[in-house]
């Protein structure tokens, strides 16, 4: 490698390629007209930039029609100074790539060219391209943090192949082994990677995922080598690090669309018109705030990872399509003050409790309405799940909603009496087993009242010995077993004193015994009346 100390570079030379250049100097590139040149294309290849580069490049008042630019194998150091990318991209083409390079840091503001195209690399501070005209960018197997911000013209690719995660070509070689211990990688494609990202025109993200698994040589005919792939196992898939947050303040974004994708954090927030299409993704942070748009379809998304969440708050969710969605593989799911009643779900399993946080980063930290939100996120979910005809799961928020609102400091005593014997005889008309407990519970203890309630009864407090309890005890259970037509009796909430009375040895019954009679009605005719209600759960209006 030649040292160089070279400054200016003009892309309308006679030059087309500079390989093996270590530049001491910061590199003004530029491109001044001395030629005229239709189309031209320029390669800078494994070279180092101590001192990082200058884009100066004006092409508005100049004949080409085409410039193309790339760098590739390089590694470029950090530069202060601000680029200057002036085309006219209705009337020309201007091209810049990156390939496989080390990137310091790397900024495009108000620049206007044609295609930004960013493969292999990795940027070690940031990626910036902001309030720039730029048709096409794209970002493909690099690791970075990207700030991708007021570009309404751009349309943008983001993707991920796993047979190209695996950088280790020329000087990437000794930067990566450099990164991953001043990083503490495991390996390199696991580098923390976020997109940061507002307002494109058009957003497609997309990961690839071959069924090959190590590393794969292609060949010729002679067997000399092609090229050689590493393509990563489902284990090493999981080490990626990525992260995406989308902001959609305006209408100018028209559509986002998310597939295959496998994400540590997605982050929506804006009021847009935009239509976003996340499908086949795995994701172990989800997060929405102050969100709507004109359409949001999640297919076949679940989290993967432990300390997995969902957090949508203050969102209206009216024109959403949950499909195939397992919120239950979140670790914690809170919904808060945001509008469910229209949103649509089909096939979507839902955890054992979605809670109603401010911030599901405080989990403890609850608000005095905690309660009250919690069963209005319920309330919303019956609804919209009664709407589409899935009586099951309204059924299961049906009970929630109550089981919330019982824990309300709003909720008079009364009322909460009532929530609490609704929720131990059938769970709020939902389950039959609890009523069927409830009945054989409630009638025992009556039958058992009533026995040790009768004249005759055998039962007696103080005894001299333990022989003396022993006697006792056996004479009242053998005393219990020997009136078992009581019960049945006691079972009808119509019967009569007179079948009490037939049913004893003695023509008499005590004033307990009368009262337990009583009390056997309202009792036994409630528990009826719970039982009825819960296995009428598919048929009736809740």
């Amino acid at each position: 490698m030649t040292e160089s100390s070279r400054a200016i570079i003009n892309l309308n030379g006679n030059e087309e390629i500079i390989s093996n250049i270590d530049f001491t100097n910061a590199v003004n590139i530029q491109y001044l007209e001395n030629i005229i040149l239709q189309k031209k294309k320029f390669v800078f290849s494994k070279c180092i930039f101590r001192e990082g580069i200058v884009f100066l490049i004006h092409l508005t008042q100049t004949n080409i029609t085409e410039l193309e630019l790339i760098f590739e194998d390089c590694i470029i150091e950090k530069n202060k100074h601000k680029h200057e990318i002036q085309s006219n991209i209705n009337k020309q083409t201007f091209l810049l790539y990156f390939v496989n390079c080390f990137i310091q840091d790397l900024e495009i503001d108000k620049c206007s060219l044609t295609n930004t195209s960013v493969f292999k690399c990795i940027v070690l501070e940031r990626l910036v391209i902001t309030n720039s005209s730029i048709r096409i960018i794209s970002i493909r197997n690099s690791f970075c943090k990207a700030f991708i911000n007021n570009n309404p013209k751009t349309k943008l690719f983001i993707s991920y192949a796993d047979d190209n995660l695996y950088i280790e070509d020329f000087h990437m070689r000794k930067v990566n082994r450099q990164l991953k211990e001043k990083e503490s990688l495991d390996r390199i494609f696991s580098y923390k990677t976020n997109f940061y990202i507002t307002n494109p025109q058009e957003l497609i993200v997309e990961f690839k995922k071959s069924t090959e698994k190590g590393i794969k040589r292609i060949k010729n005919e002679d067997n000399s080598l092609i090229e050689a792939k590493y393509h990563l196992t489902n284990d090493e898939l999981k080490k990626l690090d990525i992260s995406i947050s989308i902001r959609l303040d305006s209408n100018i974004t028209k559509s986002v669309k998310i597939s295959n994708a496998i994400f540590k954090d997605i982050s929506l927030k804006g009021d847009s018109e935009a239509i976003i299409d996340i499908k086949h993704t795995t994701c172990n942070r989800l997060f929405i705030d102050k969100f709507s748009s004109s359409k949001l379809l999640l297919y076949d998304f679940h989290a993967i990872e432990k300390d997995s969440k969902l957090e949508i708050k203050n969102s209206d969710l009216s024109n959403t399509w949950f499909n195939k969605v397992q919120i239950n593989s979140f670790d914690i799911v809170s919904f808060y003050r945001t509008t469910l009643e229209n949103t649509k779900f089909s096939a979507t399993e839902f955890p054992k409790s979605i809670e109603a946080l401010e911030n599901i980063h405080y989990p403890l930290k609850k608000e005095s309405e905690y309660f009250n939100n919690q069963y209005e996120n319920y309330k919303q979910l019956k609804i919209a799940l009664s709407n589409q005809s899935d009586q099951i799961q309204a059924l299961q928020m049906h009970r929630k909603m109550y089981e919330a609102i019982r824990q309300s400091k709003k909720l008079s005593g009364q009322d909460k009496i009532i929530l609490f014997l609704n929720n131990i005889s059938n769970k709020h008309g939902t389950s039959i087993t609890h009523s069927f407990i409830c009945f054989i519970l409630v009638l025992s203890g009556l039958y058992l009242l009533y026995v040790l309630a009768l004249p005759q009864a055998p039962y007696s407090i103080g005894w001299i010995s333990l022989e003396s309890y022993w006697t006792s005890v056996c004479e009242t259970f053998n005393f219990i077993l020997e009136n078992w037509k009581n019960l049945y009796v006691l079972a009808n909430p119509t019967h009569r004193l007179s079948q009490l009375i037939e049913n004893s040895s003695v023509p008499e019954l005590s004033g307990m015994n009368y009262f337990i009679s009583f009390s056997s009605r309202i009792l036994m005719g409630w528990c009826y009346y719970q039982f009825v209600s819960a296995f009428r759960k598919f048929g009736k209006k809740i």
